[in-house]
């Protein structure tokens, strides 16, 4: 009954104070006066029917065994594990003294990721940012935008904090609302160049690292920029200018994100 009605709260924009009530009762305290965080985590395989149900006991025993040690030593104030088809969401609520401000608060998520162990599969974690109680959709809602962008990018093993991708949102939300373009139109032609395609996004994925982007692709350094000037060719914008490399990136963003579609 607790895992319906929080399932509610989760999912509807128009939670009030009545509706924390009962789960409150359960925890003895007023959750709507504490600030939350939603995690969602999923598995990256999807296990065979005869294993589901060990997988998925194993999957949300381990993370009853993070949170309640996190409670205990009142690093949160009480959490609920919510069990899902493919994974589970984990609601966090934290007092003042415990909600834990950048960059601190990504320490959890990120032990989460590496006390967790699933034999043989890998996950996908999206984390919201911290939100007061009453913005428990919100908090859900950037959670799973986290998770999309994991599986997006098939970033397993690794957290995906909202703040970091909340520029995908608003590149989708604005490619939904109108076809607008804020790049050339050839960016997206050279996109289809598998080459140019692997080389943009390593070099995103490495903080605009020459260096590292070539050791990704076991590539020179100079192929690196070889390619990224054949962008400039062909659409006049340059890697190295900051207005440029944005207007890349956004094309980027929206090319990822009509291919998971």
């Amino acid at each position: 009954m607790a895992d319906l009605d929080l399932d509610y709260l989760l999912k509807s924009n128009s939670a009030s104070d009545k509706d924390f009530d009962f789960i409150s009762g359960l925890k003895g305290v007023d959750l709507y006066k504490l600030y939350t965080r939603v995690t969602r985590i999923s598995l990256a395989e999807t296990p065979k029917s005869s294993e589901r149900m060990m997988v998925q006991y194993n999957l949300i025993s381990q993370l009853h065994a993070l949170f309640a040690k996190l409670e205990t030593d009142k690093k949160i104030t009480t959490y609920f594990v919510l069990e899902s088809a493919d994974g589970a969401t984990i609601v966090s609520f934290f007092n003042d003294d415990q909600a834990e401000k950048p960059p601190y608060d990504r320490q959890v998520y990120h032990r989460l990721m590496s006390t967790i162990k699933i034999p043989h599969f890998s996950l996908y974690e999206g984390v919201a940012s911290l939100h007061e109680a009453k913005n428990l959709h919100r908090s859900f809602t950037e959670a799973c935008f986290g998770m999309d962008v994991a599986k997006t990018m098939d970033w397993q093993n690794h957290p995906v904090f909202y703040r970091d991708v909340s520029l995908w949102e608003l590149v989708n939300q604005i490619s939904r609302i109108q076809d607008s373009r804020l790049y050339p139109v050839e960016m997206d032609q050279i996109l289809t160049n598998k080459e140019v395609f692997e080389t943009v996004q390593q070099f995103f994925n490495h903080n605009e690292s020459i260096k590292e982007t070539s050791e990704a692709l076991y590539t020179h350094p100079n192929t690196v920029r070889y390619r990224l000037n054949m962008i400039y060719k062909q659409t006049g914008l340059d890697y190295r200018r900051t207005n440029d490399k944005f207007l890349i990136y956004i094309a980027l963003i929206e090319k990822l994100l009509s291919e998971k579609e």
